[in-house]
């Protein structure tokens, strides 16, 4: 199947999702991290509602399937009065690797960030994915010198 058969579906605000719509959002999740716990249709309800963040979605028009996702979000300080925007959650389907997806993905969340006029994109990608930090470099985006940290409040429902 060709890549320009995907058209993006971007969801902002209060958005009705299915609990079919949920179940595949939560077996992507589950494609980069074992340790993500589903999300209920609630949960991925009130994610949306936040007026900074976008969910993009891509489904296969034959089955009408979630097949890639990414979130982008933002949020201004004072050192990036324009905003900062954050990638996360990007994320194809094994099953549909290697059609470029991943990377239409990116360049309509970077389209997306510079028609809101942000400073700079940041995202966080394990070593191990090796294709989608090369996508990643490919795309203009640099490894930074600077130490990632993480302070779980909640140890009941793990590293998100």
């Amino acid at each position: 199947m060709e890549r320009k058969k995907f058209d993006p579906i971007v969801l902002s605000g209060p958005s009705i999702l299915s609990a079919k719509d949920t179940d595949e959002i939560n077996g992507l999740l589950r494609q980069l991290s074992d340790s993500v716990p589903g999300l209920s249709v609630q949960e991925v309800s009130t994610v949306l509602s936040q007026q900074n963040l976008w969910l993009i979605l891509l489904k296969d028009p034959r089955t009408n399937r979630i097949i890639a996702m990414a979130t982008l979000s933002y949020n201004r300080t004072l050192r990036h009065p324009n905003g900062r925007g954050y990638l996360n959650d990007v994320v194809v389907d094994k099953s549909y690797r290697g059609l470029g997806l991943g990377e239409y993905l990116v360049k309509f969340a970077v389209a997306t960030a510079k028609n809101m006029r942000l400073d700079s994109i940041q995202l966080t990608s394990n070593r191990r994915r090796v294709a989608a930090n090369l996508l990643y470099l490919k795309h203009g985006f640099r490894v930074r010198d600077t130490n990632c940290f993480l302070l779980n409040l909640d140890e009941s429902k793990g590293a998100r």
